[in-house]
């Protein structure tokens, strides 16, 4: 309602320019209607930030519904007209007798869409608020983010200064490989959704409760590869920053190993490529390595096809050293629905909810894992190798109910995903029940090869729970960014989890021992200055 009466005032006010005024009301109602059927659907509120952050996702949804767009745009010319023909008819009443006056009632409406209590705003509104809205403690977060952005960009070049070339490392550090896959809810690793992965645990170092920092690939590569947690807003891509760290490709160039980054997507989405290419990737793949008739999906190329190209490509291209990512992700991607031209046989052939449909479409991942796994023994006969095989994030599988879109809720099901490490030849076969997190990786691979680590870095080492499972370690606080819905701030000092709700203003804690499910939080506070000076500790505890 309140954005038809915005339109309203605005065929009032435009005398002369009502085509122009009609055109922007089209526009207004297209995104009102859009914005609604999105929240109706995925029950969450989208606000201004995230529709920055994926603007890119807009040409993917629009050429899957682009038939529910033409029907909103008819809509929305009816609603129009509609609202043009009601304007002319007040017009002639002269209920308004002075156009001027109405300048002054335009601006009082403005003032009361934007201010009027939140519970009573439509979405549009809603939205639109959010470009003004600010809430003090994320903002006190991102100016915390911000101060430890600008010390590692000042450490950058003194750090890299430190990198040297280490002799005599164990022969499985030739080569580091990462496997980075799609949506991974740490549940569903099992012998019955994810058996080759689950079988690769039992010879590796399996972590089967291992956090990712935030909910979006991008977002992951930032926390995995810069050790970096996420701000609320921007990607360092977006904002035109990633250049400014030293993270792990550049940190490899300099120990003289090849960078070879191949992706299943498109490389503009979200600016992966430029992302990749600004911290140091040599080579950055996806479509070039690819042909027109490989089958592809709607988040890219299918697995099978694309490992066999992709890996052929790199058994071509290495060296003596060499650090290879691989980013997949078409089948067990949202909305989990399985392909149709796969003869699978699938846990759930005929699904009744979204956890099978994302069983089913994790087990399909898992079984293209196999080929990667093989492929890559091939390539490397003499395993000297390290291959990280690992979540870009979690994903919901509603453990709660209707939590099944990642951008909405910041429960433990968000966040936890999973990571197995495989060293060349040593069987290891332990499991690391002690949490980490992305951002430890990065510290991790340091330390595995001898470097020091940054000093304003973020994560923790965990090569010594390698090397002692019984080993206890004094736990940094875990990072736990929702950036989307209501933007949740968590803070895991397992078993205790913080959690700040910037809708409800709220700072709360949970036992996730006692209470692993996240029934019963405790209110810390609703003061804005104690939940900052709450946060400010914790972040101290981080180095």
């Amino acid at each position: 309602m309140q954005l038809y009466l915005f339109c309203l005032f605005l065929f009032l006010l435009s005398k002369k320019t009502k085509i122009i005024a009609f055109l922007l009301s089209v526009c207004f109602i297209s995104l009102s209607l859009i914005i609604t059927l999105y929240d109706a659907y995925t029950l969450t509120l989208i606000d201004y930030y995230f529709f920055k952050k994926n603007i890119s996702d807009a040409f993917i949804v629009i050429g899957e519904f682009k038939i529910i767009f033409i029907i909103i745009l008819i809509i929305s010319l009816i609603i129009s007209a509609y609202l043009l023909i009601i304007s002319k008819i007040i017009s002639k009443l002269k209920i308004l007798k002075k156009i001027e006056y109405s300048n002054f009632i335009f601006f009082i409406l403005i003032l009361f869409l934007f201010f009027f209590p939140s519970r009573y705003s439509d979405f549009s509104f809603n939205f639109m608020r959010s470009i003004f809205i600010q809430d003090k403690v994320i903002e006190n977060y991102e100016n915390n983010y911000e101060a430890k952005f600008i010390n590692l960009s000042k450490e950058k070049t003194n750090y890299l200064s430190k990198i040297k070339t280490q002799e005599n490392l164990p022969k499985y550090l030739d080569n580091i490989i990462f496997l980075q896959l799609e949506s991974i809810n740490s549940e569903l690793i099992n012998p019955e959704i994810s058996p080759n992965l689950y079988e690769l645990s039992k010879k590796g170092y399996f972590f089967p409760r291992f956090y990712g920092n935030s909910t979006q690939t991008i977002f992951g590569q930032e926390n995995i590869l810069c050790s970096l947690p996420s701000s609320f807003y921007l990607n360092l891509a977006q904002k035109g920053r990633d250049k400014s760290l030293a993270c792990l490709p550049e940190i490899f160039n300099r120990l003289n190993y090849k960078t070879l980054f191949y992706k299943t997507f498109n490389l503009d989405f979200t600016q992966t490529g430029d992302f990749m290419k600004n911290i140091g990737f040599k080579e950055v793949h996806a479509d070039d390595i690819m042909s027109n008739e490989d089958p592809q999906y709607w988040w890219g190329y299918r697995e099978d096809i694309f490992y066999e190209k992709a890996l052929n490509d790199i058994s071509h291209k290495i060296e003596k050293n060499n650090f290879i990512y691989l980013e997949v992700g078409p089948t067990n991607h949202w909305p989990f629905n399985t392909p149709t031209d796969i003869e699978i046989k699938v846990p759930y052939p005929n699904p009744k909810n979204h956890n099978e449909n994302i069983s089913n479409t994790t087990f399909i991942q898992d079984y293209y894992l196999k080929i990667a796994l093989d492929k890559i023994n091939k390539i490397f006969p003499e395993n000297n190798y390290s291959l990280f095989v690992l979540g870009d994030h979690a994903w919901p599988i509603e453990l709660h109910e209707n939590n099944f879109f990642n951008q909405q809720n910041s429960y433990e099901e968000n966040f936890l995903t999973t990571l197995v490490i495989k060293f060349g030849n040593e069987e290891g076969g332990k499991i690391i029940n002690e949490r980490f997190s992305h951002l430890d990786i990065y510290p991790t691979i340091m330390e595995l090869f001898n470097l020091p680590s940054q000093e304003s870095i973020f994560g923790q080492s965990f090569s010594s729970v390698l090397n002692d499972k019984d080993i206890k370690i004094e736990h940094e606080p875990i990072i736990l960014i929702q950036p989307y819905d209501e933007k949740y701030l968590n803070f895991i000092e397992f078993p205790i989890k913080y959690q700040y709700n910037s809708t409800k203003k709220t700072l709360v804690k949970y036992n996730l021992e006692k209470d692993p499910n996240e029934f019963a939080p405790t209110l810390i506070s609703k003061d804005k200055d104690i939940i900052i000076k709450t946060i400010n500790g914790l972040l101290n505890k981080i180095n």
